[in-house]
């Protein structure tokens, strides 16, 4: 993607990021993009440390805030408070927040009895059967690792940076949530799945080949990789209760009898799965024959 066809990436800044504020200077620090993590180094400029990749960044002042470019990557960086948007050539990554931090903007839900929570910045709503209800000002408190956003007098949800499954669809998300109401208290999970796998290269294990099949998930729907001997490329799709990818487009490169039987199978089995897992560092696609099991990059 040329620096021309970035502009409605500004657009959706100027709404993500109005009056993008510069870090300090002289600082470290590390960002989740997704699964993805970067480190940003903003003593001298910008330089972002991207798995085995370092990419140095210009700073160019704008009418929305600050705007870091690299046109040797083809890439942008901008950033506001806690948050940043990450695009390198045709990789929009998914919102970057700094680690450890919760996303401005997220939801958590509950079954039994049903319950759903949307925030964004100090605004939250809360839909339940019972009843909905509108929440301003809202406060957020942390302590060791625990957020406690204080909605009203008798109102709050608390969250936990851990795996949750929902119980009724197995679907996993980030957080683990707990809201409080009037003496009555809801569990139930928070954040976004895709979170947990989008923006990070992960490598199949067990493939026994020099050089592993690996897989990527962009916040985009695109997903691209490596079989085994052809490079690949195509769509995911999430949904209530699992994940679906489409028929990949592959090159047409012959390689050994080896290589073939596991790229066949492999991409056999990404048009196969259903669901996907998270546990530890691992990344699990899932179908009713196998269970593809992935780790992250090493180099992250």
């Amino acid at each position: 993607m040329r620096f021309s066809q970035t502009l409605a990436l500004g657009v959706i800044c100027i709404g993500l990021v109005t009056a993008c504020s510069q870090p300090k200077q002289n600082q470290n620090v590390t960002y989740l993009c997704g699964a993805q993590p970067i480190h940003a180094d903003f003593s001298k400029q910008l330089t972002l440390r991207i798995n085995d990749k370092t990419l140095r960044f210009e700073q160019e002042p704008t009418a929305s805030g600050t705007r870091y470019f690299s046109r040797d990557h083809e890439a942008e960086f901008w950033t506001k408070n806690q948050e940043a948007q990450l695009v390198i050539g045709a990789d929009i990554y998914p919102l970057c927040v700094v680690a450890g931090d919760l996303p401005k903007q997220f939801s958590a839900r509950g079954n039994e009895p049903f319950w759903l929570l949307q925030r964004k910045g100090d605004i939250a709503a809360l839909r339940r059967p019972s009843g909905d209800r509108d929440f301003i000002d809202i406060e957020t408190s942390e302590a060791e690792g625990i957020w406690t956003i204080k909605l009203g007098k008798e109102t709050s949800l608390t969250l936990s940076e851990a795996i949750c499954r929902d119980n009724m669809t197995g679907m996993p998300y980030p957080y683990q949530a707990q809201l409080m109401q009037a003496g009555e208290n809801f569990e139930g999970c928070a954040g976004e799945p895709r979170r947990l796998f989008v923006g990070a290269q992960w490598h199949l294990v067990d493939s026994n080949l020099t050089t592993a099949p690996s897989i990527t998930f962009m916040n985009d729907q695109r997903v691209y990789g490596f079989a085994g001997c052809n490079h690949f490329q195509g769509n995911y799709q999430l949904n209530g209760e699992g994940i679906q990818l489409g028929r990949m487009a592959a090159t047409k490169m012959m390689c050994g009898p080896e290589q073939m039987a596991v790229e066949d199978a492999f991409l056999q089995a990404l048009e196969n799965s259903r669901q996907f897992d998270v546990e530890a560092d691992e990344f699990i696609l899932i179908s009713q024959q196998q269970r593809l099991r992935f780790i992250k990059n090493a180099a992250n």
